[in-house]
């Protein structure tokens, strides 16, 4: 019966990763002569305990994590007794995020000029980061560094008033290129 239960082992390794404590525990735990289906559902439920454990854990270190984030940019405060205030800095951001976003869509119109856009956002202003990134793609512009945007169309008049509604209007430069020099090889 040695040679059957080797066979078992093998082929539960051979069908997958196996973690050795898991084998352990199912090879102890099972009654004697168990067949390699029934270990291999004692396996499985033990990765599905693992998984679930895992699957927990990772949630509590994303809420801790920004629990950490929001006491760091001081906009809540712990009262040492596991009781989380919001406190005036957390107040104005949620005042703040309430704004409403400006339409991410705009009506644009091909060119033969070359358009840059490039900014700078501070990651305070996340929403608004993201606004600018989600209108340039929409526009039809095409990245070629994380904030800088390159494409052969017009900005429309209501996108300009938009970045000026966001105070972005110092944060975003725009150039329109007239003489293409070495840009051909570009595109």
């Amino acid at each position: 019966m040695r040679g059957e239960l080797t066979k078992t082992i093998l082929e539960a390794v051979s069908e997958t990763a196996i973690h050795l404590t898991d084998l352990m525990a199912v090879l102890t735990n099972a009654p004697y002569g168990s067949s390699y289906t029934s270990l291999q559902y004692h396996l499985n439920k033990r990765e599905q305990t693992r998984s679930q454990r895992k699957s927990l854990r990772d949630v509590r270190q994303r809420y801790y994590n920004l629990i950490y984030k929001l006491k760091r940019d001081h906009l809540i405060q712990d009262n040492g007794k596991g009781l989380l205030k919001t406190i005036q800095k957390g107040k104005n951001w949620i005042r703040h995020f309430g704004e409403v976003m400006p339409s991410k869509h705009h009506i644009t119109f091909k060119t033969d000029r070359f358009i840059i856009v490039a900014f700078d956002i501070k990651e305070t202003e996340r929403q608004k980061r993201d606004w600018l990134l989600a209108c340039l793609k929409n526009i039809g512009l095409q990245m070629i560094q994380k904030s800088v945007w390159l494409g052969k169309i017009k900005l429309p008049q209501e996108f300009i008033d938009d970045l000026k509604k966001l105070n972005l209007l110092e944060s975003v430069e725009i150039f329109e290129i007239t003489k293409t020099g070495t840009l051909k090889h570009v595109i």
